[in-house]
């Protein structure tokens, strides 16, 4: 039992550094619309190419949104069970959780940051050249 109650503590601390992750980069999503809202302010809007980045890049932060929410929830799930009584079965339940959870917090971390990227990357291009690039689609 002694190492299944080591393992859950493990668990726990896991559950709250991807608490952290994800409260970071929902803080994050909201800058992003509020600097995507100043570039649209900015800039022109009768340009469709433009327009339809915008669109783009808004449409992605609000999935950001919804996704972070939705692991929020499965952290919160798993957070109740790391907290109960654990044996051998409940704890291979626990572990493969845990392993799904880790899987879908690495695909938002990599996603967010090529998100940052290309959506810095667009910006810049943008007003560097006053017009948007053909080389910086992303849909």
């Amino acid at each position: 039992m002694y190492k299944i109650d080591l393992l859950m503590r493990q668990f726990r601390y896991e559950i709250e550094s991807y608490k952290r992750m994800l409260h970071f980069y929902s803080e994050e999503n909201i800058l992003f619309k509020k600097r995507l809202s100043d570039f649209l302010n900015a800039s022109d809007t009768n340009n469709n190419e433009f327009m339809e980045q915008v669109e783009y890049f808004h449409t992605y932060l609000l999935k950001e949104d919804e996704y972070i929410g939705f692991l929020q929830s499965e952290l919160s799930d798993q957070e109740t069970l790391l907290f109960q009584p654990a044996d051998t079965d409940s704890a291979k339940e626990i572990l493969n959780n845990q392993l799904k959870l880790r899987k879908e917090l690495q695909f938002v971390e990599d996603d967010f940051h090529k998100l940052t990227f290309d959506l810095n990357n667009y910006m810049s291009s943008f007003f560097s050249t006053g017009l948007a690039s053909s080389n910086y689609h992303f849909m």
